[in-house]
């Protein structure tokens, strides 16, 4: 259990650190005249394909390589995990992901005040919140259903899992900043000083982890 816990708080915090890094690049594009393209919504969540990718071979032995304390809950729900191992690789991503979002702090781009955005959340906040809980749901049914079925090939499991979290993150990048994950949004979404959307990224992935424990 201690090097699954050692695994879940380093591998969350490679996972946010990369992501919030990418995006912020991508914001500083703006800050210098530019403006943030599909391109640049394609970088980051090519980006998020490759280093869950990686992560999940390397951990996925060692943790189940996780991530996300929605997709923990869910593990936990299906008895895939025990509730206490599941409780604390929940706390240690959550930490690991305030962590990484204190590092990318100081590459936050600075943007003027016309530009600056004001919340997380580009659309009207029912829509952001029936988003996050479908592209949750969707992706942890996906998550579930690649690590259960004895009809995936073991090679195969981390990338249909990596394929189906960078659809999500590219679905949701632009409208929420791509939530999903509580141990990327909440710590990134604290920093950035975006606190009108804390309740979204808290509750829907976790909303979303229960309907894709109930499809499944």
């Amino acid at each position: 259990m201690i090097k699954g816990i050692i695994f879940e708080f380093f591998g969350t915090f490679i996972l946010v650190f990369v992501t919030g890094l990418c995006e912020e690049m991508a914001k500083t594009k703006q800050a210098n005249g530019g403006r943030i393209q599909g391109e640049d919504f394609m970088s980051v969540s090519f980006t998020a394909f490759f280093a869950y990718m990686a992560l999940f071979y390397i951990g996925r032995k060692i943790s189940g390589c996780y991530l996300n304390p929605a997709v923990t809950f869910a593990m936990v729900f299906i008895k895939k995990t025990k509730l206490v191992q599941g409780i604390v690789y929940a706390i240690c991503q959550l930490v690991a992901g305030f962590f990484a979002a204190l590092l990318v702090m100081p590459f936050q781009a600075e943007l003027d005040d016309d530009l600056a955005p004001i919340s997380a959340i580009t659309i009207d906040y029912f829509k952001a919140l029936i988003l996050e809980i479908q592209m949750s749901a969707i992706f942890i049914f996906i998550f579930i259903n690649a690590e259960v079925s004895n009809n995936v090939k073991r090679h195969l499991k981390g990338f249909i899992i990596s394929c189906g979290h960078m659809i999500v993150t590219a679905s949701t990048l632009r409208f929420t900043g791509g939530g999903v994950n509580p141990a990327k949004s909440l710590p990134l979404n604290f920093v950035r000083g975006f606190f009108d959307s804390t309740h979204i990224f808290l509750f829907a992935p976790f909303i979303g982890a229960i309907f894709a424990v109930v499809s499944f």
